[in-house]
């Protein structure tokens, strides 16, 4: 009789752990499948990557904190597990803060491997960020996987410092990359300006239906170094306009929009746009002596009486009154024709009394002392 020998392999789980996108933290970290581990030179063992309540959204993110270490700098690997970017899956995003905003030289790195999970040489650095790069705030993070369609790949969260500042992550994602067809709005225009206060809008040029709206001071970084464009940084809203109340009276201010098309689809920012709020009203007694000119609040401006003043430039100077020296005074030359020239007092309140309104007139020839009466097409108006 012949004996056969029968080898049987039984395989219980023969599947390899695929990472699942979006990753928000909201079970434990690190999640099932992913993998903590220190930097070759094993420091850093105190603090590891864990949970915080700290999130971009829900209850949960991804937190490592920083550790003062002695022979060098502590590296804190969080890694995903294995997945194969698509067509569209090429772009990672995730959103980040730190949790200070004194800069303690932490670097921030990605890595990606296409070999294994924990081999740190498999690794390739494919993005760095220092404390200036981001802030202390939840801002978006993407990094673009174009090179490795088709190629399962790990991708590896590295901080790397020594006493350093923390690193938190949330709602990791894959999406495509932008279709380069949400194109930026324009006309972005500022209405209704008070003193507290102004209507911003602007004009939506493609398909979008929501915008990021990024405001602040005249000067203001939209968001930190190396972060716009094209990354988002500001609110999502619904509206081509948006009223800022809460201002400073006589500030300057400016805005920049983004159009969002769709997740991982948005345009350059455009911008900024600026504009200054209204003065607070002056209450008299009151002098202006045109010195230096044109006065403080007072403005310039060009365009005839029926559309009003425009621009900020005019043909008013300064000179001494009635071309003697002495006292100064704000004069115009009016031998060209067709031309309008406008000199703009700040606002009064005078609402706590009875006032009069003083001030001194002359016309000369031109650049002497001689009187002159004014020509046939010339006018001066006073306008309240």
């Amino acid at each position: 009789m012949k004996k056969f020998i029968v080898f049987v392999f039984v395989c219980l789980s023969c599947s390899t752990l695929i990472a699942q996108f979006p990753e928000d933290f909201e079970t434990t970290v690190p999640p099932l499948g992913w993998a903590t581990f220190r930097g070759t030179n094993g420091l850093g063992t105190a603090q590891d990557w864990q949970v915080t309540n700290i999130s971009n959204t829900g209850s949960q993110a991804a937190f490592v904190r920083y550790e003062n270490v002695s022979g060098g700098l502590a590296q804190d690997w969080l890694v995903t597990p294995q997945f194969t970017p698509t067509p569209v899956t090429n772009l990672l995003t995730f959103w980040q803060r730190q949790s200070y905003t004194t800069n303690y030289g932490s670097v921030y790195k990605v890595f990606i491997s296409t070999g294994s999970q924990t081999i740190h040489a498999d690794f390739t650095l494919v993005d760095t960020q220092t404390e200036a790069d981001f802030t202390n705030y939840y801002t978006e993070r993407q990094i673009d996987l174009t090179a490795y369609v088709g190629t399962p790949i790990y991708v590896a969260f590295v901080l790397e410092q020594d006493d350093g500042d923390n690193w938190l992550i949330d709602d990791v994602g894959l999406t495509a990359s932008p279709s380069n067809n949400c194109v930026p709005p324009d006309n972005l225009a500022a209405t209704g300006i008070s003193q507290n206060s102004a209507t911003l809008s602007w004009n939506e040029l493609g398909t979008a239906t929501s915008w990021v709206f990024m405001f602040g001071p005249a000067g203001f970084s939209p968001c930190p170094p190396n972060n716009l464009p094209p990354y988002l940084c500001g609110p999502v809203i619904n509206s081509s306009s948006y009223t800022i109340n809460g201002l400073t009276a006589n500030t300057s201010y400016e805005f920049y929009v983004q159009s969002f098309c769709s997740p991982g689809d948005y345009s350059a920012p455009s911008g900024p746009y600026t504009f200054t709020t209204a003065t607070a009203p002056l209450i008299p007694d009151y002098l202006n002596p045109f010195n230096p000119f044109p006065g403080n609040l007072w403005s310039e401006a060009s365009g005839n009486l029926a559309n009003g003043p425009s621009g900020t430039t005019s043909g008013w100077q300064s000179d001494f009154w009635l071309n003697t020296s002495g006292d100064t005074a704000a004069k115009v030359n009016l031998y060209f024709a067709n031309q309008n020239h406008w000199l703009i007092s700040p606002d009064f309140d005078l609402s706590g009394g009875s006032y009069e309104l003083n001030l001194e007139a002359g016309v000369t020839e031109w650049n002497v002392t001689t009187p002159s009466d004014m020509g046939s097409d010339d006018q001066v108006d006073l306008l309240i």
